[in-house]
Order: structure tokens, then sequence, then C-alpha cells
């Protein structure tokens, strides 16, 4: 029996616009804040010396990096 079968016709049902607009403008909201973080850190790379912009970072979260795979995510589920 075939009772858990999904019908071919399931794919085809849309998701909530109110909702999935919620949820665009949060990645949207994040994705800003991370470009912020990432011109400040930009800024502030250009005043570290060598030695300081080794130590400088170690453990934090990289904007730049967390920006690729929000706006990978974002075009993905567009």
């Amino acid at each position: 029996m075939n009772l858990h079968k999904q019908v071919w016709t399931e794919a085809l049902q849309m998701d909530d616009f109110r909702e999935e607009g919620g949820k665009n403008q949060e990645k949207l909201k994040r994705l800003v804040g991370l470009a912020e973080g990432y011109e400040k850190r930009v800024k502030e790379e250009t005043e570290l010396t060598k030695d300081q912009l080794k130590t400088r970072y170690v453990g934090k979260v990289d904007p730049k990096k967390r920006m690729l795979n929000l706006s990978r995510v974002f075009s993905h589920s567009c």
C-alpha cells in the first residue's frame, strides 16, 4: 500500500508569499549587517600592522565568509 507516498502535484504547490517575504526580509537584514561588518573590518585592516593583523581576528566571525554563504542560500531560495 502507498499510504505515505507523495503525489507528484505536491511539488507544484507554492509556499505562502507572506511567510516567504518575511524570510527574505530577515535574510536581507542579515546580509546588510554582514556587509557593514565587512566594510568596518576592511577599514580596520588598513590601519593595523602585519603583526597585529595575524592575531586581531583569531576566533572571530569572518563577515565575508558569512556574507557569501548567506547570499548563496538567498539566491537558491528565490
